[in-house]
């Protein structure tokens, strides 16, 4: 009885996990073109060339940077290995990433690698 239980559950489980799995992959692969092809057009991919990584056109980083673009804000936006954050009149605001770059940064042991001032 316990192996026709354990055949019966594991029976279940493939039929449940193939398809899944399949779906699941034919979805990432009806996007991930589309995706690259929005994420090409971005005004954060023609200024700084950031290799697409999946998703990173809903990251908030890109929308943010995106939007400022669009809108013509005079706003620099500025790039420490692994933070990124806005400045505007001397005041960082929207810090994304790691804060404690920041603290590298403060002690001089880190460089812009990249930065774009509008306006």
């Amino acid at each position: 009885m316990k192996k026709v239980c354990e055949v019966l559950a594991e029976t279940i489980l493939t039929v449940i996990s193939v398809p899944l799995f399949a779906i699941l992959c034919a979805v990432y692969l009806l996007y991930l073109p589309f995706d690259i092809i929005r994420y090409r057009k971005m005004p954060y991919y023609r200024n700084f060339k950031v290799k697409y990584s999946f998703l990173i056109t809903t990251k908030s980083e890109v929308k943010i940077y995106n939007r400022i673009v669009s809108e013509n804000l005079p706003v620099e936006f500025v790039r420490y290995g692994d933070i990124e954050y806005f400045v505007k009149d001397e005041e960082f605001f929207c810090v994304v990433g790691n804060l404690s770059a920041l603290k590298r940064r403060e002690s001089g042991t880190s460089s812009v690698t990249r930065s774009a001032k509008f306006r």
